[in-house]
C-alpha cells in the first residue's frame, strides 16, 4: 500500500471533480486527501512532483465553497492554505495559492482582497521564473479588470495578446472564463459582435471539453449575447445547459 500514490490519486480526482463542475465529487476526494496526509511524512512531496497534495486539496476546497457562496468557510480554507504552505516551506507554490486563490476572491466576495494577491501572486512568479503562473496571473488580472469595467480596454488588450500564448502552450482548461471576460471588454467598448464571437467560443468550449468549472459564467454571457442578437431560442437553450450547472 503506497500511501504517496493514493494522495496523488486522490489529487487528481479531486482536480478533475472540480474542473469538470462536479464539485461534490472534487470535495470528496479533498477529505480524502486531508484524512491520509501526514506532515511529517508527506510535507516534501512537492520537491518530487511539484505540487503538495494539501494544498492542491485546500486550493480546490476554497474555489469551490467561494463559487457556491461558502464564503466564510472558503476563507477560512483559504487561510489554512496559507498557513500549510509556510509550515511546510513551499514558497515555491506561493504564485499559484494567490493567483488562483484571488480568482476565487474576486468571483465571489472580495474583489480587493483579489487585486491585491493577483497583484503579489504575480510578482512572486516573476522573481521565481514560473512561466505558468506568470502567464496565468496577468490573464485573471485582465479579466478583473474586464469583469468590474475599470480598464476595459486594457484588458481587451491583454487577453488578445495573452490567449493565444496560452493556447500554444497548452494552458487551455480555464479558457472559458477568460473568453468570458474579453466578451465583457468588447461590450464595454461597444463591440458586440467580437463579444458574441468570444462567448461562442466558450460555449462550444464547455460543451466539447466539459469544462464545467465555470460554465455558468460563460453560458450566462453567451445567453445574454445571443437574446440581443434576436436569437431567442438559442439563448434558451444556452440557459438550459447553464442550469446543469448550477445546483452542484
Amino acid at each position: 500500500y503506497d500511501i504517496k500514490c493514493h494522495l496523488l490519486k486522490d489529487v487528481n480526482e479531486c482536480a478533475y471533480g472540480m474542473y469538470s463542475g462536479r464539485f461534490d465529487y472534487a470535495l470528496a476526494a479533498a477529505d480524502r486527501v486531508q484524512q491520509k496526509y501526514d506532515t511529517a511524512q508527506h510535507g516534501s512531496i512537492f520537491l518530487e512532483v511539484g505540487a503538495d497534495p494539501l494544498l492542491s486539496a485546500y486550493s480546490a476546497q476554497a474555489n469551490i465553497h467561494f463559487l457556491r457562496g461558502e464564503n466564510e468557510l472558503g476563507d477560512r480554507v483559504f487561510e489554512s492554505a496559507q498557513a500549510h504552505c509556510a509550515t511546510i516551506n513551499a514558497s515555491i507554490q506561493q504564485p499559484w495559492l494567490d493567483i488562483f486563490g484571488a480568482s476565487g476572491f474576486f468571483l465571489s466576495h472580495d474583489t480587493e482582497k483579489a487585486y491585491a494577491l493577483i497583484a503579489r501572486g504575480i510578482q512572486s512568479a516573476d522573481e521565481k521564473g514560473a512561466a505558468f503562473w506568470q502567464l496565468n496571473g496577468r490573464l485573471w488580472q485582465a479579466s478583473f479588470m474586464a469583469f468590474d469595467g475599470s480598464n476595459p480596454q486594457l484588458a481587451r488588450d491583454m487577453l488578445t495578446s495573452l490567449l493565444p500564448q496560452a493556447t500554444a502552450v497548452g494552458v487551455g482548461i480555464a479558457a472559458p472564463i477568460f473568453l468570458t471576460a474579453l466578451a465583457y471588454a468588447h461590450v464595454a467598448l461597444k463591440d458586440i459582435n467580437a463579444a458574441l464571437d468570444c462567448t461562442t467560443k466558450a460555449f462550444a468550449q464547455v460543451q466539447k471539453q466539459g469544462d464545467g468549472l465555470y460554465a455558468p459564467f460563460a453560458c450566462h454571457m453567451h445567453a445574454q449575447l445571443l437574446r440581443h442578437a434576436g436569437q431567442i431560442e438559442g439563448a434558451r437553450r444556452v440557459e438550459t445547459h447553464g442550469k446543469l450547472y448550477q445546483a452542484r
